[in-house]
């Protein structure tokens, strides 16, 4: 019942994520929790970080799982404690 309810949430996300042309998903996962994301243009990643957490949404940068590899645009993050209404908020905001 979990991999259906995290899948659902999967597909949906990525499915609404292709329509914002500033984004590139990195990975399509088969699975799991996370899905890496791209921004098209360069942007300080800890702004774009204030900026999400200003408007209710979590990210994490990317640089904070990767060794000197600061503002390269890449992000991660979570669909699994997150419902579908809530993932349809956070991609409007």
């Amino acid at each position: 019942k979990l991999k259906g309810i995290l899948n659902n949430r999967l597909n949906y996300l990525v499915n609404e994520l292709k329509n914002i042309p500033e984004l590139k998903i990195m990975h399509q996962p088969e699975g799991g929790f996370f899905i890496w994301l791209k921004l098209n243009q360069q942007i300080d990643e800890d702004i774009f970080y204030e900026l999400c957490k200003n408007n209710g949404l979590l990210i994490l940068p990317g640089y904070i799982f990767y060794e000197d590899n600061r503002n390269n645009g890449k992000f991660r993050i979570s669909f699994a404690s997150t419902s579908l209404y809530e993932i349809e908020i956070g991609i409007k905001n």
